[in-house]
């Protein structure tokens, strides 16, 4: 599934992208070929998407440790 030709690859394009090499939808080769782009410039890209919610879901957890420090200590 192509997306609509692109001058910039914002975030969300991206993680369309992402989204449908993860749920196997479709190859990484499929898509680099539907939307002109470079293999190399997208094999990172589903690694950065899991790292970055990896890192979100570990901030999320300091986060809710910290609320918790400091509610006992009212």
């Amino acid at each position: 599934m192509a997306l609509e030709k692109a001058a910039r690859w914002t975030a969300k394009k991206k993680s369309e992208l992402v989204l449908q090499i993860l749920k196997k939808e479709v190859t990484l080769a499929d898509i680099c070929r539907e939307n002109d782009l470079k293999q190399s410039e997208v094999q990172a890209w589903p690694d950065d998407f899991l790292n970055a919610g990896m890192n979100d879901l570990k901030l999320e957890a300091k986060n809710e440790q910290a609320q918790h420090d400091r509610s006992l200590k009212i």
